[in-house]
C-alpha cells in the first residue's frame, strides 16, 4: 500500500523558512513535528527545504574552525571510531556535532582511511557471528588476527553482510539435538520445534499429521489423546519452546481464542492462568447453551 502524502501548511512552511539554517534537518524534522503535532519525515522535509529554493549558508553551526580541523587531523585516526570521537570532539569544543559530520569530514581531510576487511575475516565472521555476543566476538576476532577492531566496527560489518550471509538455503529447517526422542526434531518457519512421526506413529494419528508440533507429540505420548484441528495447547509459562508435558494444557480453539483475546495468555502466574482457562471455558459453555435454546 503506497503512503498518503503529507502536504505542509502555510504555517509550517513558515516555520520551516524560519528555521532550516539553524538546525539540523533532524533537529528541524523533530521540533516541526512536536510545534504542530504532525508526523512528517526527515527525508519529505529536506525534500521540501530543497523545492522552496533555500540553501543553508556556511554559519558558525557548520563551520569547522582551524582549531578544529587540526584537532580532527591530530586526533580523529587515533581514536578509531566516530562515536568516541564525536563524544571527545563536543567535550572540547562544546558542540554537538554528530558521528556523521565529523566522519564526513575526516574523509575530505584524508585522515578516514578506513581498513576494509580481507576475505579470509569476512569468513571467519560468517562462521562465528552466530556464536558469540558482539563483545565476545570482537575480542575473538580481534585475537586472531591480531587487530584492534572496535565492538561497533565487527557489529555494523555483521549487520551489513546479514542478508548475503543467510541467503535461503535449500534446507531450511534448523534440526535440534535429538538426545531426548528417537525423532528428527527441527524448527518452523515461526522458530517453533516440529518432529517426523515415524510411519507407525503416522498410521495411528493420520497422515496429516506425520510433521506435529514437538508439544501435540508430548502430549499425544502422555494422554493418548492427539490435539485435533478444534484444539489448541496453551504453554502455561508462555514460552512455546517449552514442550514438557507439565507445561501443556489442552482447550477447545474457541475457548483459546478468548483466553488470548482477554490478555490472559500473558500472565505470568500459572495458577492464574489456569483459573482463567477454567473462566473462558465456563463463558463458553454458557454461549453454547444459550445457543442451543435459541435454536
Amino acid at each position: 500500500m503506497s503512503k498518503v502524502y503529507q502536504s505542509f501548511t502555510d504555517e509550517e512552511i513558515k516555520f520551516i523558512e524560519s528555521n532550516y539554517d539553524k538546525m539540523t534537518y533532524s533537529e528541524l524534522t523533530k521540533n516541526l513535528n512536536n510545534k504542530f503535532n504532525v508526523s512528517k519525515t526527515v527525508k519529505s522535509v529536506s525534500s521540501k527545504v530543497n523545492r522552496l529554493g533555500l540553501k543553508k549558508q556556511k554559519t558558525e553551526y557548520t563551520k569547522f574552525t582551524k582549531e578544529q580541523l587540526d584537532f580532527i587531523r591530530d586526533n580523529y585516526k587515533q581514536v578509531g571510531h566516530s562515536n568516541k570521537f564525536a563524544q571527545l570532539f563536543n567535550e572540547r569544543f562544546n558542540t554537538k556535532r554528530t558521528s556523521a559530520q565529523l566522519r564526513s569530514r575526516a574523509t575530505s581531510l584524508g585522515v578516514n582511511q578506513g581498513k576494509h576487511f580481507s576475505k579470509e575475516q569476512l569468513n571467519w565472521l560468517k562462521e562465528n557471528s552466530s556464536k558469540y555476543y558482539r563483545d565476545e566476538l570482537t575480542k575473538q576476532f580481534n585475537k586472531k588476527f591480531g587487530e584492534n577492531r572496535s565492538v561497533e566496527c565487527i557489529s555494523s560489518t555483521c549487520t551489513r553482510k546479514n542478508r548475503q550471509w543467510l541467503a535461503k538455503p535449500k534446507d531450511r529447517r534448523t534440526y535440534l539435538p535429538q538426545s531426548r526422542y528417537d525423532h528428527e526434531i527441527y524448527l518452523d518457519s515461526r522458530k517453533l520445534p516440529r518432529i517426523r512421526l515415524t510411519d507407525e506413529e503416522t498410521k495411528q494419528v493420520g497422515e496429516e499429521h506425520r510433521y506435529a508440533y514437538l508439544s501435540q507429540y508430548i502430549y499425544w505420548k502422555n494422554t493418548g489423546h492427539f490435539p485435533n484441528k478444534d484444539e489448541k495447547l496453551v504453554y502455561l509459562d508462555g514460552n512455546n519452546k517449552n514442550c514438557e508435558f507439565s507445561n501443556l494444557l489442552l482447550t477447545d480453539i474457541r475457548v483459546n481464542a478468548r483466553f488470548r483475546l482477554y490478555g490472559w495468555n500473558d500472565i505470568d502466574d500459572i495458577r492464574l492462568k489456569k483459573l482463567a482457562v477454567q473462566q473462558c471455558e465456563f463463558e463458553q459453555i454458557i454461549i453454547d447453551v444459550k445457543k442451543g435454546n435459541d435454536e
